[in-house]
């Protein structure tokens, strides 16, 4: 009837969505936002979670009655069958009951304005994980699901290539985002994590091809041919990608992902030489990778090969892993301080507040300012969990994968009976106690991470080599026609390289969502098919006898449903597939088409366009085009329908895209069009995939599209809207600041305080500004109107975070700036006395931190107490000696002490340490000059002009030393470069001023 239809079109609803979380997520990235990446493809993750929420509540209010008889059954059923999906839950539950006694309950609920990672987006991929498990169904729905990643792959791995060519069509913008020499990032933002992505990608290509290549050998058809060298470009593109990252633990997973899938294969088949010999080649990498890291060790020519070189350093201090190390030994210690905080942690999201007083002094060598700022995640999946919900968290998720590769073994017929069961147990149990044993050897914990997951994994590995599969097994437990079993182990091996890729990094949107709708489909699978190794139970046939009395938009728990007829017009099939593309297409296209180079932009659209029909048209993991198992159409009526609807929506996306941003001056105006386009890609995406029943039953669609479509618009106007607006007025705050509009840039600042007024990192922001642009002034009302609102913008901050040690930093620094400005008597002397008690505050907070340290030594200096900030710097430097402003703080103490020998040794010593330091140079030029020692100031200022020629201090000082010296001619120039390089008006006039008082002087010789 028309409520069915108005439930079908939900649950189709439901499906797009996480499809497009799949596709969207991804490549979904924008220039014109501050975070480029992460806030909108969070916020699109929370508004296809509410989108599905909104289509169940349709769902539920369309449905038939449930009775509750048959719940209990179902409920029993759903654990013997799928044991992880209660760890699903309790650690969702464990999150929220972390959140409710978070030291920073709004931040762990919300998200850090940065990452986001909070409770709500926990919730959102949980929801993802629910309707994944919910909704698929069908055997073309899993075919739908691993065509999309791959299709989504495409972009990711192309402009990776193209990045690794030096062909990037936004150079100019990511320019200032690199990393490492050579290293790409792609649409996803950073080497790490587009590498960590390929690495839950390339077990599905690899799945692929091994699926198809028994009927390519076969040679049955043209077809079958074409889709293995289809997937074998694929993977040959990804590797290249994934390659040009240089990201050695994302490689790890990979490597792990794809030996895990080879080898269930191979015991799957009784091929147990096959199996033993891909663990010793393993073992034989492992053993080649320990040779190349040994210096003068047979392997040493190898070790400059680009590519082996990131191979062969990893026992080297100056690389990652010694930084990763350093957070872990902090993390064991902040854990070991708080044994209250033990069994529920600090609060997601919280480890960048709690972490300060632990952090590791050494660790802020690694840090390209060494300002000691405490990190916000653990680099370690399992210390992350500890940090944020206590070991009650860390243990859930660990069963969690535990539960997974125990119940998918057993559905692929590789864990039989009760004694297996136990086996495989003692395996696990076996093999996380060996990695306790090695962590008693270390005696410091930092391995803790990784310990219990290797553990894992490789007590699994142990347990399947000493088990046989029993020799009729082999007729039982062949490959399906279907593909199903396959399908399902490449996604466990995808699952299991991130958790691997997990243990040196964290979850970022793309990988998270993966992971839960990835989770969702192996849970959907086990469901809706028997075990392969066995017939079902009499209890699992009456359990699903059950199942289907109930509707299955609410609980379709059932076997494989019968596929649907393909629609009879290849326009009206076309429309889903078409659809996908279009809307991946139109989320490059405004940002990859409209690039400056012009001539890149629309090459690299048009090569993923062709390769993604490609896997569109060919069996590439699932025909979308028509149903698994039926004859498909020939391939050019298919084509054509498909390829002029999704061009054709790409060429709109693309023309509406350039209206909006030549047309509207409003820099949101993009972002809205994207989100409504969205909207409404899923609701056609809904309405294309239950085909003639919605002209039928229009009216009772109708209305379901109009209430997902309403409560979707409303919440996101309501909420998810204003952080996108927020988060693109900051962005042009930069774009101000660099064309030298600072008071525009306050003005941008208060757009998005208004979208935002609870963001502290904002009003902090804003303060920092104004502190800034306090200190170019040169006339005092205005130096002391900009500190007052820079107070009470560091106050408001500080008030909605007290644990962000920064903000009583910057107000110290407030403080100190308003007491030189106020130059004596009793105010100066509050101000201080402020700045004291800021610093000191910031100090609890961060206290191994250099900026912290040498705050407290400027407040004491400023304060009269010379002796005792020289002692303070001094302290500071025997921490870490390659910070060079503490060299000139130092010089500053000495030379209030009147001790100038010490202050001129204090800047050589720098120098020394740094001969590039161009700052030291300038500086030790000004001693010179003071003491006029003006050979030896000009001759250390023309170091520094070598170094730095476009230096606007060392101009403006050199053309006093010329001055000095004599040398009226050549400092009038000198003094005019440094007036046509000046940015700030306190510079600017004092240089025009030098150049008016030089010329003067010049024309009266």
């Amino acid at each position: 009837g028309t409520k069915a239809a108005a439930s079908d079109f939900a649950g189709r609803a439901a499906e797009a969505s996480w499809l497009t979380a799949l596709l969207v997520t991804p490549v979904l990235f924008s220039v014109d936002a501050y975070t480029s990446f992460e806030l909108g493809r969070i916020l699109l993750v929370r508004f296809l979670a509410l989108l599905i929420l909104t289509a169940w509540l349709v769902c539920v209010f369309a449905a038939r009655p449930i009775t509750t008889d048959d719940l209990p059954g179902t409920l029993r059923c759903a654990l013997a069958l799928l044991p992880f999906l209660p760890a699903v839950i309790i650690l969702l539950a464990v999150t929220g009951l972390a959140t409710i006694v978070s030291v920073s309950p709004s931040l762990s609920f919300w998200g850090d304005s940065v990452r986001l990672q909070g409770f709500v987006t926990e919730a959102s991929y949980v929801v993802l994980f629910a309707a994944t498990l919910v909704g698929l169904r069908r055997r073309g729905q899993l075919d739908r699901l691993v065509s999309i990643v791959l299709m989504a792959s495409v972009p990711v791995s192309l402009y990776a290539v193209v990045q690794m060519l030096k062909l990037d069509p936004l150079a100019s913008w990511v320019s200032g985002r690199t990393f490492q020499a050579g290293r790409v990032t792609s649409t996803v933002g950073h080497p790490v994590f587009l590498a960590g992505l390929l690495a839950m990608v390339i077990p599905l290509t690899v799945g692929g091809l091994l699926a198809h290549i028994p009927a390519a050998r076969s040679g049955r058809t043209l077809a079958a041919r074409a889709t293995v060298a289809l997937y074998a470009g694929l993977l040959v593109l990804q590797l290249a990608a994934l390659y040009a990252t240089q990201s050695r633990g994302p490689w790890l997973a990979t490597a792990a992902g794809c030996f895990f899938l080879l080898f269930w294969l191979a015991l799957l088949r009784r091929r147990q030489r096959v199996a033993q010999g891909l663990v010793a080649i393993v073992m034989i990498a492992a053993a080649f990778v320990a040779l190349l890291n040994v210096a003068s060790g047979p392997l040493a020519p190898l070790r400059q090969i680009p590519g082996l070189s990131r191979l062969s350093n990893l026992l080297e201090s100056t690389e990652t892993g010694q930084q990763r190390l350093l957070i872990w030994q902090g993390t064991v210690a902040m854990l070991a301080a708080h044994p209250e905080r033990l069994m529920i942690g600090f609060g997601p999201e919280t480890m960048g507040l709690v972490y300060g007083p632990f952090y590791p002094p050494a660790l802020a060598s690694y840090e390209l300012d060494r300002l000691g700022r405490p990190p916000d995640r653990a680099h370690n999946k399992t210390f992350d969990l500890l940090v944020g919900t206590g070991l009650l968290g860390a243990i859930t998720y660990q069963a969690l994968i535990i539960l997974l590769i125990g119940s998918i073994l057993a559905w692929a017929g590789l864990v039989r009976g009760t004694r297996l069961r136990q086996l495989l147990a003692a395996m696990i149990g076996l093999g996380v106690a060996f990695g306790f044993a090695s962590l008693a050897l270390r005696r410091d914990g930092a391995l803790l991470g990784l310990a219990v997951t290797a553990g894992v994994l490789t007590g699994m590995v142990m347990y399947l080599l000493t088990v046989t599969v029993p020799s009729e097994h082999r007729a039982a437990g062949r490959l399906e026609e279907d593909g199903s079993r396959l399908a399902v182990l490449s996604l466990l091996a995808a699952v299991l390289a991130h958790v691997v890729e997990t243990q040196f990094s964290f979850d970022v949107t793309p990988t998270a969502t993966y992971f839960y709708v990835f989770l969702g489909a192996l849970a959907a699978v086990m469901w809706s098919t028997p075990s392969l190794a066995r017939p079902v139970s009499a209890r699992q046939s009456a359990c699903r006898g059950r199942g289907r009395s109930h509707d299955r938009a609410v609980l379709p728990f059932s076997t494989w449903e019968e596929e649907e007829s393909r629609p009879a017009s290849p326009w009206i099939a076309a429309i889903a597939p078409a659809g996908l593309m279009g809307l991946l297409m139109a989320t490059l296209g405004s940002e990859l088409w409209l690039s400056p180079q012009v001539r890149i932009g629309p090459g690299f659209m048009a090569a993923v366009w062709i390769i993604a029909v490609a896997i569109v048209l060919l069996p590439a993991g699932g025909w979308l085009l028509w149903p698994a198992g039926s004859a498909p159409p020939k391939p050019l009526p298919a084509l054509a329908p498909f390829a002029v609807i999704s061009s054709g929506l790409t060429i709109i996306g693309v023309m509406v895209s350039v209206a909006v941003r030549s047309r509207v001056s409003d820099p949101v105006a993009p972002a809205a069009v994207y989100s409504v386009t969205l909207l409404a890609a899923i609701v056609i995406l809904g309405l294309s995939m239950i085909g003639r029943r919605v002209i039928a039953r229009m009216p009772s669609v109708s209305l379901a599209v109009i209430t997902m479509s309403g409560a979707i618009v409303v919440a996101f106007t309501m909420g998810m809207a204003s952080q996108i607006q927020a988060d693109i007025y900051r962005k042009q705050v930069e774009a101000a600041l660099s064309s030298g509009r600072p008071a525009l840039a306050l003005d941008w600042y208060e757009l998005a305080l208004r979208q935002t007024p609870t963001n502290d990192r904002y009003w902090g922001d804003r303060g920092v500004l104004e502190l800034k642009l306090a200190t170019q002034q040169d006339e005092q009302e205005q130096q002391i109107s900009l500190l007052q609102q820079a107070t009470q913008d560091l106050m408001k901050a500080r008030t909605l975070q007290p644990l962000r040690w920064q903000y009583p930093l910057q107000l110290t620094r407030v403080y100190r700036t308003w007491a030189s400005v106020e130059g004596q008597g009793s105010q100066r002397l509050a101000h201080l006395t402020q700045a004291q008690m800021m610093a000191q505050a910031a100090w609890r907070l961060n206290p191994n931190s250099i900026e912290t340290q040498n705050e407290v030594g400027l407040t004491l200096l400023a304060s009269g107490r010379a002796r005792e900030a020289k002692d303070q710097f001094l302290r500071t430097l025997a921490q870490d000696p390659d910070y060079m402003n503490t060299y000139r703080y130092l010089a500053h103490a000495y030379e209030s002490l009147g001790d100038i020998a010490q202050q001129e040794a204090t800047y050589k010593a720098g120098l020394n340490r740094r001969p590039t330091w161009v700052g030291g140079y300038v500086d030790l030029g000004n001693v010179y000059a003071s003491h006029d020692r003006v050979a030896e100031a000009i001759a250390v200022t023309e170091q520094a002009l070598a170094l730095d020629p476009q230096n606007v201090a060392a101009l403006a000082n050199l053309a006093d030393m010329y001055w000095m010296g004599g040398r009226r001619a050549d400092a009038l120039v000198v003094a005019q470069r440094a007036a046509a390089l000046a940015i700030t008006p306190l510079e600017r006039n004092r240089l025009d001023e030098l150049v008016r008082e030089l010329d003067g002087e010049k024309k009266g010789e």
